[in-house]
């Protein structure tokens, strides 16, 4: 599979875990609940809590592996802004080196 494709797949699935998490996560807010009683409106919290549960551990776990396939960019972007001098440019293009001083 092209680095491209994996970066792509880990980006939506870091964002549909995300998306998943942060909803279930204002659905167990104890207000929610008791304003959408009103209407009739019932979600099963045990199920709420485990969707809760299962999208923060793919999301953490899809940061992890978004992270180490990024370790060499993000060492080289450290050091470069940690050593950044007066007058030097940084380029972003896919023919030089992501970061690199030109």
């Amino acid at each position: 599979m092209k680095r491209t494709t994996l970066n792509y797949f880990i980006d939506v699935g870091m964002a549909f875990s995300f998306l998943l998490s942060a909803v279930s996560g204002i659905l167990k807010l104890r207000a929610i609940p008791r304003f959408l009683v009103r209407y009739d409106v019932y979600f099963p919290t045990y199920t709420i809590t485990e969707l809760h549960k299962w999208a923060g551990a793919i999301l953490a776990g899809s940061v992890l592996v978004h992270l180490i396939l990024h370790w060499k960019w993000l060492v080289l972007i450290t050091k470069t802004m940690l050593r950044k001098k007066e007058g030097a440019t940084y380029t972003n293009d896919r023919e030089g080196s992501s970061g690199v001083r030109r």
